[in-house]
């Protein structure tokens, strides 16, 4: 009838849910903010708390994701080169022409397919409570609800621009208008849990939703960022 203290590692695979919406009125393309793709990234979590004697779960611990998504679109890139040509003209009094050659400016379009990913890491803190249903006899669902806050953010990749009205490129620690800590997320999910002796195996599903903006509140545009994981578990029950 005591206590139970775990220690539970959690380990698998995510799927980002994100949008990208205007924040005031802008020139920029919404095309172009509707044209990402969320990748597969990872997730890892390690908790420890105790359960009751009635199946009632609490704890706490920290979790670390990293997530991808990328941007594809057709760019079309303009610069200017220098080839030899006709620079100007010289009618002479007889009537013929006297050309002159030298450096003229040209204006040169390339369209080009672009693909890129942007990446965010975070470690949350978050505490848990959940409830254990027994379904056979080794063989249990869990049910989790959780609270996590972040407390360290970090981002490459590309953002949108709205001076070039495309994605601007940047890599870890250059500038860039993410914030350093995205807030308060909530979290739900459920395990499928099977017990061996002190140890508990399991396959957990989580939906973690944050609505706070990843970008500065100056910027001209806004995004959020939910997170879908399906993770691997094994616990360890030293008094079990």
């Amino acid at each position: 009838n005591k206590m139970k203290f775990f220690i539970s590692m959690r380990s698998g695979i995510n799927f980002g849910i994100s949008n990208n919406q205007l924040a005031r009125i802008s020139e920029f393309s919404t095309d172009k903010l509707s044209n990402e793709t969320s990748r597969i990234g990872y997730s890892h979590d390690v908790i420890t708390g105790v359960e009751t004697s009635k199946g009632w779960i609490f704890g706490g611990g920290f979790s670390y994701n990293s997530q991808y998504y990328n941007y594809q679109n057709q760019s079309t890139e303009t610069y200017v080169t220098e080839e030899q040509g006709v620079t100007s003209n010289h009618i002479n009094a007889d009537g013929s022409i006297t050309s002159n050659n030298g450096l003229i400016p040209v204006t040169n379009t390339n369209t080009y397919d672009l693909s890129w990913n942007r990446r965010h890491k975070y470690i949350d803190v978050q505490a848990m409570i959940g409830k254990r249903l027994q379904v056979f006899d080794r063989l249990s669902l869990v049910a989790e609800l959780d609270v996590a806050h972040n407390i360290l953010a970090r981002h490459s990749g590309y953002y949108f621009s709205e001076a070039t009205g495309d994605i601007e490129k940047f890599t870890a620690g250059q500038d860039n208008p993410y914030v350093n800590n995205n807030g308060f997320s909530a979290g739900a999910g459920l395990m499928l849990d099977y017990s061996v002796q002190q140890f508990g195996l399991g396959l957990k599903g989580t939906y973690r939703h944050n609505s706070n903006n990843l970008l500065s509140a100056d910027n001209f545009y806004k995004t959020n960022n939910h997170i879908i994981k399906l993770q691997l578990s094994l616990s360890y029950f030293p008094g079990r």
